[in-house]
This record gives structure tokens, C-alpha cells and sequence, in this order.
């Protein structure tokens, strides 16, 4: 579906509500890619996502919440890709760097008596 706007043509809308399989959307939604821009989903799972998505999929600066903590940080295929910060539910942190979802290089662990870099 392609909306005219004026003399402009639009796939984006911003929708108020977007049901799937997977959880509930909120956000900006594109009918050829998907969610497309600045959105919310609520995962069935539990978790929760608030951030930039590209052709349906988290991507670019974004925060997640599950049951283990929050990740503030960057995302690629919805996944943890880039820079970014862990905070565990026990107060403790991971910031440094991650690819696919894991540590990569450096990075630091701090926790209520620790340091470690």
C-alpha cells in the first residue's frame, strides 16, 4: 500500500498499535520493510524494546529490558552490535564492546566490590 501525501508517495505511517506473532508494536511502520524508524515492541517473551529499527529489525540505538537486565546500546539484525551497557538485575554492568549478541574485545565489568577491565 502506498499513501499519497500531497504531491509526495509514502510507505511509512506511524502506527498506533501493530499486533504480531511475536509481541505489540507501537511505532513507525513501513508497508514494504516493516517497522521502519523509531518504535516500541512489547515481546510476548516478556522483553521489551524501545529504539531505531531498520527493514523490521532492531537496528542502531536502542534499549532492551528481559528478566536478566537492561542493554542500552547499539543493535544490527536485531542483535547487540556495537557499543554498549549491560545492567544485570543484581546492580552489576558490562560496558565495552559486542557483536552477535556477545562480549567482543575489550570491555569493563563492574560489580558492587569490583573492577574489572
Amino acid at each position: 500500500m502506498i499513501l499519497k501525501m500531497g504531491n509526495i508517495f509514502s510507505s511509512t505511517i506511524s502506527v498506533p498499535k501493530y499486533v504480531s506473532e511475536n509481541g505489540t508494536y507501537y511505532g513507525d511502520y513501513n508497508f514494504i520493510n516493516g517497522r521502519h524508524g523509531v518504535g516500541k515492541m512489547i515481546f510476548k517473551s516478556g522483553g521489551e524494546y524501545i529504539g531505531n529499527w531498520e527493514c523490521d529489525k532492531m537496528s542502531g540505538k536502542g534499549e532492551y529490558t528481559w528478566q536478566h537486565g537492561i542493554y542500552n546500546g547499539n543493535f544490527k539484525n536485531n542483535d547487540f552490535n556495537g557499543e554498549g551497557e549491560i545492567i544485570f538485575n543484581n546492580g552489576n554492568k558490562f560496558k565495552g564492546k559486542f557483536k552477535n549478541n556477545k562480549y567482543a574485545g575489550f570491555g569493563t565489568y563492574i560489580s558492587e566490590k569490583y573492577e574489572y577491565k
